[in-house]
């Protein structure tokens, strides 16, 4: 394709300054497959009584719907290519964002199935609002179709790149005139991987440990809740790992000329979005006062180890800030820990590209 043709093409696609650009190319396509997708899952809650399949369905629709924006743009611009084929001659920011998604809603889906599958009943924060008064005439609009809108704005930076069209191979055409200085770029880059890296030990680790500590409970039962580890740092080390692990796609795509013209301002609504969710809607706040309400209720009733978990819990939410580590968490070896997996993830990324280009 000549520079001209590339100009070209470029400039077809729906400008992302517009609200109708925004529209046409990132939210319209994906509030349709969220909205079909929660509808299929608010069904299959509704038979089954179980309202915690959404939240099966928050890593895999995000997964999904990064790869129907690619795979979409695949049909449109190489229809008689191989979706291999497509997936090599994508630029390496692209392959990050994909793998990175891929590798971060797999994780998740698996942990939150298997908990799932083990406990053999519904998530204990749900088990409440079911016994409300037609709860499921209102869990649709309540529940379901909320998280397919916050799930759409949350996947702007995985399908924007695909859906906008910016799959030129750096160094050509446009996007390479408005690329980032390579000194820039390359703090962009490696910021957006140390993010995704810490993020995501942090989610690693915080699962494991906790898991850890629920199978000694269980051999050896002491009471009171899992401090330790990541979980010294905050009280949901998981939920700061996800943002993390969300906060960093868009600092990749300003790294890229292949995609640094998009406007980070429609970017970084994902993350925003998401910390908005895990922050205010279904994340620590929900999580915490069901775990206060099955503590007291427990404790009422007599049950030693629950009344041991609610004196514990007040003091851990005096020690331990929810989200944010409180500033004495930077002699943590814990912190540490964490920020190193990320270090190590931007040695590696810088490693392999190396070889590869």
């Amino acid at each position: 394709m000549s520079g001209f043709q590339e100009r070209k093409a470029f400039q077809a696609y729906p400008s992302t300054g517009s609200l109708l650009g925004l529209a046409q190319a990132g939210l319209t396509p994906s509030l349709q497959l969220h909205g079909a997708l929660s509808l299929l899952t608010f069904g299959a809650a509704r038979v089954t009584d179980r309202v915690e399949l959404k939240d099966w369905l928050w890593p895999s629709g995000i997964v999904l719907n990064t790869w129907a924006a690619f795979l979409a743009h695949k049909a449109a611009e190489s229809p008689n290519s191989t979706v291999l084929d497509a997936l090599i001659r994508l630029p390496w920011p692209h392959k990050l964002l994909l793998g990175g998604v891929t590798a971060w809603g797999t994780r998740l889906f698996y942990r939150i199935a298997t908990r799932s599958a083990a406990r053999k009943g519904d998530d204990p924060r749900y088990t409440a609002v079911k016994k409300e008064e037609n709860f499921w005439y209102k869990a649709l609009l309540s529940l379901f179709l909320p998280e397919a809108i916050f799930q759409s704005i949350i996947s702007l930076p995985f399908t924007l790149p695909f859906r906008l069209g910016a799959i030129q191979p750096e160094g050509r055409g446009v996007a390479y005139q408005s690329g980032p200085e390579p000194q820039i770029a390359e703090i962009y880059r490696g910021l957006a991987v140390g993010l995704f890296c810490t993020g995501f030990a942090l989610e690693v680790l915080a699962d494991h440990q906790l898991e850890e500590y629920k199978r000694q409970e269980a051999e050896e039962p002491q009471g009171g809740l899992n401090k330790s580890g990541v979980w010294s740092i905050v009280r949901h080390p998981n939920y700061l790992g996800d943002f993390l692990v969300h906060l960093a796609f868009p600092f990749l795509l300003l790294s890229s000329s292949a995609t640094n013209q998009i406007d980070p301002i429609l970017t970084f609504l994902g993350p925003l979005a998401n910390y908005a969710f895990l922050r205010y809607v279904g994340g620590d706040k929900e999580t915490e006062q069901s775990q206060k309400d099955r503590y007291d209720h427990d404790a009422q009733r007599g049950d030693t180890a629950a009344a041991i978990k609610a004196r514990e819990f007040v003091d851990y939410r005096e020690a331990e800030n929810s989200f944010w580590p409180k500033p004495k968490e930077i002699t943590n070896r814990w912190t540490w820990i964490a920020i190193s997996c990320g270090a190590v993830g931007v040695l590696v990324e810088k490693a392999i590209r190396g070889q590869l280009f």
